[in-house]
């Protein structure tokens, strides 16, 4: 017979700090104990970026939640992404690439991928 995985308590934040307007949460969760967490809303993204902010001190957590907020929207605003592609929009962005270099004038006798 097999053993059951225990199904995990759903997490509850314990102590709330924001920051940036409430942009940026500082927080310890009821599964992460006594260390602060990161949590800030990519909207672009749909999604949120969470980490641990590897510290049991609060003044601390949050100089490195600021130092993380900073450096997170230089990258948003340089273009960039915070999360990494996912295999489906790389090859769309891989096929896109592609098209671009395919020659359209079959008439000529040109016909092929241009270097």
């Amino acid at each position: 017979m097999k053993k059951q995985k225990n199904a995990q308590r759903p997490m509850s934040m314990t102590d709330v700090h924001e920051l940036f307007e409430g942009d940026v949460l500082v927080y310890r969760g009821s599964r992460s104990g006594l260390f602060w967490q990161f949590r800030m809303w990519i909207s672009r993204e749909k999604k949120y970026i969470k980490q641990t902010l590897e510290t049991k001190d609060l003044e601390l957590a949050v100089e490195r939640a600021k130092k993380k907020y900073k450096e997170t929207l230089v990258r948003i605003e340089g273009g960039g992404k915070v999360f990494d592609s996912k295999f489906r929009e790389l090859t769309d962005e891989y096929l896109t690439y592609q098209e671009t270099r395919i020659q359209r004038t079959v008439g000529s006798g040109s016909i092929g991928i241009t270097t």
